[in-house]
C-alpha cells in the first residue's frame, strides 16, 4: 500500500516547520504536556484541517505546464532554491544562469554612481553640477526604462511574467521598507492576532544573543505583559492565559529583551546607553587633529584636505566618533532591532496608518524622526548642557545622522532577511540595498499620494546652501497662464 494523503502532507516542509514552531510555543504554554502528546494534537490538527490547493507552473520560455499542489511547490522551492520574486514568479539562481541584460544595467548604475560621485566635487551653482546631474538621471531613466518596456508588447524583449514580478518584487521591498522603519522608529507595527504575538515571542527568544551587551535594567512578566498588550489592534480577555504563560518560562534576561524590542525611546534612557549618547555628541564636532579619509574643503573651506570632525554623512563617520557609534549600535542591534518581516505586510501597507514615514514612492521612504531629535535635545540639556555650546547646525546634522547611520544598518540587516528569505546567492544580496540620501526640514503633504513640497538641507553629505525647494507631483501652470485657460483646466 501507498502511503495516505496525511502521511504525504506531514512530510511536507513547510508542514514540518510549521510544527516545530508550535511544538516550542506549546511547550511553553503547556510545560506538563509531553512534546509527544502535542504533537499527537498536531497531527490531528493537520489531518482534519489542512487544504492543499491545486495549482498550476507555467514557464512561459518553453511555454510548458505542470500541475500540482502548493505543498509540493513549497518543497520545490526548499529543495531547488530558485530566486522568489513577487507576482508568484519563479527564477533561476545567478550562478546557474547568466542574464545578459542584468549585467547591461548593473554597467549603466555603475556610471550613474560615478557621475552622482562628481557632484560632490562642485556647489550646486556651479555648471558643471548641474551637467552631472543631468547625467546620472538620464542614466537612471534608461535603467529603469527597461523595466518600462518589458511590458509592453511592441517591445522585443516583452515579457508578462518578468515585468509583472519586477513590479510584485518592488511592492515586496517597499513594503518592507515602511514595516521596518514603522516597527523601529515608533513601534507602529500592532499585533492582529494571537498567533502573531506567539510568533513575535517565538523569534525574540530563540534568537542567538551576544552576553557581552548588559544593562543594568530587569523587566518583570507583567511589565512585559503590559507592553505587548499595548502592542496589539485589538486585545482579547482569552489571550492573556497563553502569553503569560509563555512569559512564565523565560528567564529574567529574555523577558528584558523582549521588553526593549521596537521601544527605542526607552532603551536609550538606559544610563549605560545614555553615556554612549553624550559621549558621542560630546566628541563630534570637535577638532583635536583627528583624520578622516575624505576631504571637509566643501564644508569648511579652512580646514585641511582630509582633515573632517563634522558629522554631515550618514555614510562617512567621523573617525573620533567611529568607535562610539559602532558600540551604540550593537547595543540597539542586540536589544531594540526586531528584523522579522509582517506576511502581511504589503496588505498593511496599504490599509494600516503610518507615524513614521511620511511618504512612501517606487523606491524610497521619508521617515519622520522628530521623536528622536527631541528625546537628544532632552537628553542633553538634563545632563550636559555643555554641548549646547557647540555649533548648532553641525550638532542638528549629528543628532540627525546618528539615527540615519542607524537607520541605514536596520534596513540593511531588514534586507539581508528579505534576500535571504528569496534565495539571493549571497554576492548578490548586497544588490538590494537602501542608503540615506536627503534631509527635508520641512516636508508639506497632500491627500494625493506622490505629492508634496519639501526642502532639502542635505544631499549625501552635501549641504545645500541655499537649501533647494522641491515639488513633486503638483500641477502647475505659469503665472502668464491666460485666465481661460486656467478656468478650463481647473473645470
Amino acid at each position: 500500500m501507498g502511503e495516505s494523503k496525511f502521511d504525504k502532507t506531514r512530510k511536507r516542509f513547510i508542514i514540518k516547520e510549521w510544527k516545530k514552531a508550535q511544538i516550542d510555543a506549546l511547550s511553553k504554554i503547556y510545560p506538563d504536556m509531553c512534546t509527544e502528546e502535542i504533537e499527537r494534537l498536531l497531527d490531528k490538527q493537520i489531518e482534519e484541517r489542512c487544504v492543499d490547493p491545486k495549482c498550476t507552473l507555467h514557464n512561459n520560455y518553453e511555454n510548458t505546464e505542470i500541475k500540482t499542489t502548493l505543498l509540493a511547490v513549497t518543497d520545490f522551492i526548499h529543495d531547488t532554491k530558485p530566486i522568489i520574486s513577487g507576482f508568484g514568479c519563479l527564477f533561476k539562481n545567478q550562478h546557474e544562469q547568466i542574464n545578459p541584460k542584468a549585467k547591461v544595467i548593473e554597467k549603466i548604475l555603475a556610471d550613474r554612481a560615478a557621475f552622482k560621485a562628481k557632484l560632490k566635487l562642485y556647489d550646486r551653482t556651479d555648471p558643471q553640477y548641474a551637467k552631472y546631474d543631468r547625467y546620472q538621471l538620464t542614466k537612471k531613466n534608461i535603467a529603469n526604462s527597461d523595466y518600462g518596456g518589458s511590458g509592453c508588447p511592441t517591445y522585443k524583449g516583452f515579457n508578462l511574467y518578468t515585468a509583472a514580478a519586477t513590479t510584485g518584487t518592488g511592492r515586496l521591498l517597499i513594503s518592507t521598507a515602511r514595516a521596518c522603519f514603522e516597527s523601529f522608529i515608533i513601534n507602529n507595527t500592532k499585533f492582529k492576532s494571537l498567533n502573531e504575538c506567539i510568533e513575535f515571542l517565538n523569534n525574540t527568544s530563540n534568537m542567538i544573543y551576544d552576553d557581552g551587551y548588559k544593562i543594568d535594567d530587569v523587566r518583570t512578566v507583567d511589565e512585559v505583559f503590559d507592553r505587548l498588550k499595548d502592542n496589539f489592534e485589538e486585545f482579547k480577555f482569552s489571550y492573556e492565559f497563553p502569553i503569560r504563560r509563555y512569559l512564565n518560562s523565560l528567564s529574567k534576561n529574555i523577558l528584558t529583551r523582549i521588553y526593549y524590542k521596537n521601544n527605542l525611546y526607552e532603551f536609550i534612557q538606559n544610563e549605560e546607553i545614555r553615556d554612549i549618547l553624550l559621549r558621542i555628541f560630546k566628541t563630534v564636532n570637535t577638532k583635536k587633529g583627528i583624520k578622516n579619509p575624505r576631504t571637509s574643503l566643501l564644508i569648511d573651506p579652512k580646514a585641511k584636505d582630509g582633515e573632517c570632525w563634522e558629522f554631515v554623512d550618514a555614510n562617512e563617520v567621523p573617525k573620533n566618533i567611529q568607535k562610539d557609534l559602532e558600540l551604540y549600535y550593537g547595543y540597539v542591534k542586540e536589544y531594540v532591532v526586531y528584523d522579522y518581516i509582517p506576511i502581511d505586510r504589503v496588505k498593511r501597507l496599504k490599509e494600516d496608518s503610518r507615524k513614521a514615514v511620511t511618504t512612501i514612492d517606487t523606491d524610497s521612504c521619508m521617515t519622520c524622526i522628530t521623536v528622536w531629535v527631541n528625546e537628544i535635545n532632552n537628553m542633553i540639556e538634563t545632563y550636559d548642557r555643555s554641548i549646547l555650546d557647540k555649533n548648532k547646525q553641525m550638532l542638528y546634522f549629528a543628532i540627525i545622522n546618528v539615527m540615519a547611520y542607524t537607520l541605514t544598518q536596520v534596513i540593511a540587516q531588514s534586507m539581508y532577511r528579505y534576500t535571504t528569505n528569496s534565495n539571493l546567492i549571497e554576492e548578490m544580496k548586497s544588490n538590494i540595498v537602501m542608503k540615506n540620501e536627503l534631509l527635508l526640514t520641512v516636508q508639506l503633504l497632500t491627500d494625493t499620494k506622490k505629492r508634496y513640497i519639501s526642502t532639502q538641507l542635505l544631499r549625501e553629505g552635501a549641504i545645500l546652501n541655499p537649501p533647494k525647494d522641491d515639488i513633486k507631483g503638483e500641477n502647475r501652470c505659469p503665472c502668464k497662464t491666460p485666465l481661460i485657460v486656467l478656468e478650463s483646466l481647473c473645470v
